[in-house]
């Protein structure tokens, strides 16, 4: 199968399965062949990790969103313990990061390497999460959920729960992704 065929494929079945979540929340997700549930551990765990947040804040102050968003993501992600922040300390890989881009229009292939951002047209509330090395996007989930009333709203953190479980699962759902952070697809 191919790697478009098996990007279809589990973005559809998540996709089914998101919209039966018992949250509101439904999420897509795509595994890029370089994505790599052992090399997320080896680089993040016991660590700090770097959260870029993008788009709407919902009315809050950019120091209280980050804090409900980063907040929200502790403990989400499979595998060992990491610190998710906005302010790394030196312990941080440098190369790696999360951006989280909220109710914007910015494109997948631009995530990672700071696209220009426009407001997301319609109803409800969109999060586009991606896991990155430099520009390379390694990780990417599209959750949405109803319209969100501020940071407190129960809904606002179960959609960043769920972006954070999808963008991190404990390993690719089709066994042929290999820990070398490479391609490893048949053709």
């Amino acid at each position: 199968m191919t790697r478009i065929g098996i990007a279809v494929r589990t973005a559809f079945v998540l996709g089914l399965a998101g919209a039966c979540a018992p949250n509101g929340v439904s999420v897509t997700s795509q595994l890029e062949p370089a994505y790599d549930f052992y090399n997320f551990t080896a680089y993040h765990q016991n660590r700090d990790t770097k959260v870029e947040i993008l788009g709407s804040t919902f009315g809050a102050d950019a120091q209280s969103f980050a804090r409900a968003v980063t907040e929200s993501m502790h403990g989400q992600n499979a595998g060992g313990t990491t610190n998710f922040t906005t302010s790394p300390g030196p312990s941080a890989e440098k190369n790696l990061k999360v951006v989280l881009a909220f109710n914007t229009t910015l494109a997948p292939t631009k995530i990672c390497d700071d696209g220009t951002l426009a407001a997301a047209p319609g109803d409800g509330t969109t999060l586009q999460a991606a896991w990155c090395f430099g520009d390379r996007l390694d990780s990417y989930v599209v959750a949405r959920a109803g319209a969100i009333n501020g940071i407190s709203d129960p809904a606002f953190r179960a959609l960043v729960v769920e972006a954070t479980r999808e963008l991190f699962p404990p390993r690719a759902d089709d066994e042929t992704i290999m820990d070398n952070g490479g391609d490893s697809f048949p053709d």
